[in-house]
Parts: structure tokens; sequence; C-alpha cells
């Protein structure tokens, strides 16, 4: 049995990618025949998905890219959780980047095209391929159909084969191996021989004259003669020898009806392998419609060679590809100042330049290009993310036990080699205490050695730096004019010392004297 190639590297993770088969909502059918088949689509499940995956995947808006880059909505997920599951050595994410650009070539596109849409029919109509029409004069269409089916298979092989010749990336490469693997196995070396002879039926049962002679290379004989041929010897020998004794068309084709569906059930593994191929494919379709989206706006990042992390004009990848207007922000890291602590206004980009961060980093490590000017990227073993939740009432859990948890299972996780980005941790209890603890898990960040992203509007935090060389403050440009606040989404260097949160109520009329307003309006009301 040929062993399945892993195209994107996700090890045991693949198995926690589950499909299921759903209708079409539009109205429409393939017919073989005089069959009409109803079409029906996939939707990817995600079983058995780790929380740090779950929350990683919300945090950073990875079904939202999702959205803008997989041909089908039911991909938005699978290309989600490839993307929190990066490859972590160089030499992988540089065989990616060449497999991108390889299928984005017009030929291997248009052939990565074809084996998608072939291995959503193969796994879609499976049901009908094994179905037995009870009728023999529905048989033709039966054996058809099953045709149909170990063509498609046949066919998407062979566009495997094609897909990795003479292809120079490492994942490619692997698939042609195990086309190869596959084409000399006993289940699929008769294959083609099998539907040659399999499509002479059709025409032949047609119009069946029994007469004793050779038509093709099928003998057939009167029964009065000898005696008939079971079933079992005709699917021995249907890839071979062709030999079958009929007093009617019904048997003989119910015989090859029978030896058509026998090949299908002992190519289940094949079929089943060829299945799980396809999020890899979608993948990488997915990534080339990233990469031809982003354009010139684009920019391959480079492997820190010193721990350092250095991108110039970072922009978020999600509004990049809407096409709106970003104001772009840079970011630093090096051995020195590892965590970035960020305070300031409300509104004022500090999550968005978080995600942004995040979202480039995960995309450098499954071979994408990143919004920026330039880059220059330490490679993490695993980027986590903490942003605010609510009270949990299913588990009886408050917001700040679980935030208490949260923290304490990344530093858990964690190492030296990680990104961990924070969201105004420890914000659902007393302000002053919540403080306090949220001081002890950013000094403990600072020690940790661990890249990482401190959102907080605890501004006593600013201090950390004075003891914890590690942290480095910066926060959002933020002004105020005559009581308007003016952003300008901009990170600069340095603390800051309130989130304007009085301002911003009052530039949405909710100050005090309109909330009093409020007020009495509704006691006029009652």
């Amino acid at each position: 049995m040929a062993r399945r190639p892993d195209l994107v590297r996700l090890g045991r993770k693949r198995n926690n990618i589950k499909a299921s088969v759903i209708r079409d909502p539009h109205i429409s059918y393939l017919r073989i025949g005089s069959y009409f088949i109803p079409k029906f689509n996939l939707l990817w499940k995600l079983g058995n998905v780790s929380e740090e995956d779950r929350r990683l995947m919300r945090d950073l808006n990875l079904a939202d890219l999702g959205d803008l880059v997989a041909n089908k909505q039911f991909s938005r997920d699978v290309f989600a959780y490839i993307l929190a599951n990066p490859v972590t050595t160089k030499d992988e994410i540089e065989q990616q980047r060449l497999a991108v650009k390889e299928l984005a070539e017009p030929e291997r596109r248009r052939i990565l095209d074809s084996v998608i849409n072939s291995i959503y029919r193969l796994y879609t109509h499976r049901s009908f391929a094994l179905d037995d029409c009870p009728w023999p004069f529905f048989l033709n269409d039966s054996i058809q159909f099953k045709i149909y089916y170990l063509d498609l298979l046949n066919n998407t092989i062979t566009n495997f084969e094609n897909l990795g010749e003479d292809a120079e990336s490492r994942p490619l490469q692997e698939l042609a191996t195990y086309a190869r693997d596959l084409r000399a196995s006993e289940q699929i070396e008769s294959l083609p021989v099998t539907l040659d002879r399999a499509r002479n039926t059709i025409t032949i049962t047609t119009n069946l004259d029994i007469t004793g002679k050779y038509i093709g290379k099928i003998s057939i004989k009167r029964a009065s003669k000898v005696p008939r041929v079971p079933y079992r010897d005709v699917l021995r020998t249907l890839g071979h020898k062709f030999l079958a004794t009929v007093t009617r068309f019904g048997p003989y084709k119910s015989a090859v009806n029978e030896a058509l569906k026998r090949l299908i059930l002992d190519n289940q593994r094949n079929f089943a392998n060829v299945h799980s191929l396809l999020p890899d494919f979608e993948f990488y379709r997915a990534m080339i419609k990233y990469d031809e989206a982003l354009g010139e706006n684009g920019f391959m990042p480079e492997f820190s060679s010193n721990g350092d992390t250095e991108i110039r004009d970072l922009r978020h990848p999600i509004f990049v590809l809407r096409g709106d207007d970003v104001v772009p922000n840079d970011y630093y890291s090096n051995g020195d100042q590892r965590v970035l602590l960020i305070t300031g206004a409300n509104n004022g980009g500090k999550t968005f330049y978080s995600k942004s961060v995040g979202l480039a980093q995960l995309l450098t490590q499954r071979g994408g290009r990143i919004p920026a000017e330039y880059a220059s990227v330490e490679l993490a073993d695993k980027v986590y993310t903490h942003f605010v939740d609510q009270d949990d009432p299913i588990n009886q859990e408050g917001r700040y036990k679980f935030e208490l948890r949260r923290m304490a299972e990344i530093l858990d996780r964690s190492s030296r080699r990680s990104l961990l980005i924070m969201d105004e941790p420890c914000s659902g209890t007393d302000p002053a205490q919540g403080e306090v603890q949220s001081s002890y898990f950013l000094e403990s960040l600072a020690e940790s050695g661990a890249r990482g992203i401190f959102n907080t509007h605890y501004y006593g935090l600013t201090s950390t730096s004075e003891r914890c060389p590690a942290v480095r403050n910066i926060h959002p440009d933020t002004r105020l004019d005559n009581g308007e606040i003016h952003y300008t989404y901009r990170m600069i260097d340095g603390p800051t010392n309130s989130s304007y949160a009085l301002e911003l109520a009052r530039s949405m009329k909710l100050g005090r004297d309109e909330l009093l307003e409020k007020a009495r309006q509704i006691k006029t009301r009652n």
C-alpha cells in the first residue's frame, strides 16, 4: 500500500480534519447515462482540536483571512487550522515557498484545480458508485457510473504525476513518488486495462448476439455447452482475460458490475489516502490566491540569523486584502528587548497592531509573503495568544479565574523561541489587584526570554522597563485637541499615562451631562 505524503507537514494533527457531505443548496445534477446524481459539497470540520489552536485561530481572525483566499467557504477553517500550525524550520518553509511558486505556474495551476475538483467528486459520489441498480435494464448505467468513478481515480493519479513532473520542491516530489507507488501497487496496476475493457462492455452488451464467436477480447459461449462461470471468476480475470458465459444480458452485465464494484472496494484505502490530501491542495491554492491578492504590497521575509526580528512598515494582512487603507507600523525585538509593553488610548490600535504581528509570524512560517517593506523574522516554535473572554457560565468559571488559568498554561507551555501575544490580561477583577498580578506575569514573560507583546491599560506597569531591561514601552500616537481625540494609529516609543476613556465617551455623546439627560427622558416616558 502506497504511503500518503504530508504536503503541509501537519503530522498527526492532520487527523483532526474531518469531512462530511452536505447537499448543494442549488439544485443541480450530474448525469451519467440515465442516472441523475445530485451534486454535493464537502463541509470540513475540525475534531479534537486543542484549545490552544482554537484560541489562536479566533484571536488572530484566521478564518476571516481564509474567507478572503479560500475558494470554498467550507475550506476556510481548514486553511485557518493549517496556518495556526506553522512549520518551524527554515528548510521546510523554503520548500513550501517553492511549492507555492511552482503550483502558481499556469499549467500546474490548471492541473491543481482539476485535482481538487476530482477529489471532491471522488468523495461525494462514492455511495453512488457502490450502488447496485436492481433492474437489468439500468445495469449499463450502473456500470458506466462505476467506470466514471474509477476513471476519476485513474486521472487523479495521472495528475499527481503531472504536478510532480520536474518539480524542485520537496512536497511536489513526494507527491510524484506517491503516484508512482500507487501505479506499482496491486490494486492500481491493472486499473487502466480494466477500464478499457469495461468500456468495451458497455458497447458489447448493448447489442449482444450470442453466437459463440469472439467479440473484441471477450469470449462468449452458449450456456448449454459449458458450465456458467461464477461472478468471482469474472472478478478475478477482469483486469487480464475476460470470460463470461451468458444466456441473456442480465447475468453478464451483473458480473461486470460486481467486478467493478469489487475493484472500488479493494481500493478503499487508496481512496481514503487520496481524499486526505484535499486539505493540503486547498491550502496551497489559497496561498497562491493570497500571494496574487497581495501583489506588490508583499515582501518575502528573510530568516533572522541572530535572533532579532525587524519588520518595517507592517500592515494588517486582512485589511490589505480587503483594499482598506492601513497605517503601517514597525516591529522590532532583539536579544536585549524582546517584550513590547503597549499602553495608550482606547481604539488607538494596540490590538490591531498585535494581531498584525501575529499574522505576519504565521504567514512567514507557512511560506507566505507579508504586507511590509522589509522583514527579517526569528522563527517561533509556537504562537500563543490571550485575548479577553467573557465569563463562562457553562463551566462556572469567571473571567478572572479563566485568565489566571490561561496565563499559567501559556507560561508552562512556551519556550524562549515562542511568541506570546497578551491583550488586557487580568482586567476582569479589581483594578489595583489586577495591576499587581499583571506585573507578575509581565516580569515572568521578560525573565523567560520569549518574545512577547503585552497590551494593557494598567499604566503602573510602564515602570517595569526600569527593572526589566527586556521590556520596551511603546504606545499609539493619540492627540487631544479641544476635547476631540485624533488618532494617527502610529506606534511610537515610550510610555503613556492615559487611555482617553472619558474623552472618547464624550465624543460619542455619553458624557455626564448627556447621560443625565437620557435618564430624564426615560423618567418622562415612564
